[in-house]
């Protein structure tokens, strides 16, 4: 997390948590006026979720409850048989008008390098997810760059309809057969419990190749400190955890 003039000037979640806790402290010593008395604990508790659902340090921990260790250099081998390379697409898929257009974001493109790479160590077939549809879509996005970065179009194939993570997993089947082969799920790292949790109530047997992991590698005493970095963390976890009870209780996932 960075601590400078600039980003200090600003507003953000630091100042919102020192005007709420100089608020909570006046409350408490202001004993003697009956507005103050009732505000106090009411300050306190703002103060505390302020600080809560600022602090990176507090979000890295959800995150790597739900990412898992970071794998410092995995060597994904080749499987018996020619396997089959799921790659989940992240990003925009339509305009503001509500026209189709499909673009990658920072986690799409993570997924993609992520999903390549993998092809290379293990040959095999490259799956491309994403819709909004068979014209535009994220996964012919990432086909066309694969296409550039010299991936073979006979290993390249296309899920082009999906607007979900249970809609990209339950139409791969429809387009390369996996019964029998060795199949990689390739996601972001806090996606891949309900990927996989929809890849198993599917009964596809998966293995997951997560990448982009958003947990703090080697977190110091200013990750304890409220950081507008925080919110963005903790986003990306109660995303996923209302994302995964959702799916459930839509029979999606198990």
């Amino acid at each position: 997390m960075t601590y400078d003039l600039i980003g200090l000037a600003l507003p953000g979640a630091a100042h919102l948590f020192v005007v709420l806790a100089v608020l909570a402290a006046t409350a408490f010593r202001a004993s003697s006026a009956p507005a103050w008395r009732r505000l106090r604990y009411a300050l306190a508790a703002a103060a505390l979720w302020s600080w809560v659902f600022s602090s990176p340090g507090l979000a890295n921990l959800a995150l790597a409850a739900l990412e898992g260790p970071p794998a410092a250099a995995r060597t994904a081998g080749r499987p018996a048989g020619e396997p089959v390379i799921v790659v989940l697409a992240s990003g925009r898929l339509f305009a503001r008008d509500g026209t189709p257009a499909p673009r990658l974001d920072a986690n799409g493109w993570e997924r993609f390098r992520a999903g390549v790479g993998l092809w290379r160590e293990t040959a095999g077939v490259l799956v491309f997810t994403g819709g909004p549809g068979p014209d535009e879509s994220l996964a012919g996005l990432m086909r066309a760059t694969a296409l550039q970065s010299g991936v073979p179009p006979g290993a390249i194939r296309v899920v082009a309809n999906s607007r979900s993570t249970y809609e990209d997993i339950a139409l791969v089947r429809e387009v390369v057969e996996t019964r029998g082969r060795p199949v990689w799920l390739v996601t972001s790292a806090v996606h891949m419990p309900r990927a996989l949790a929809v890849s198993r109530k599917l009964g596809l047997d998966a293995k997951p190749f997560p990448c982009d992991f958003r947990q703090i590698d080697s977190p110091t005493w200013r990750a304890w400190l409220p950081d507008d970095g925080g919110p963005e963390l903790w986003s990306s976890v109660l995303h996923e955890v209302a994302g995964l009870q959702y799916y459930r209780l839509r029979g999606w996932a198990d």
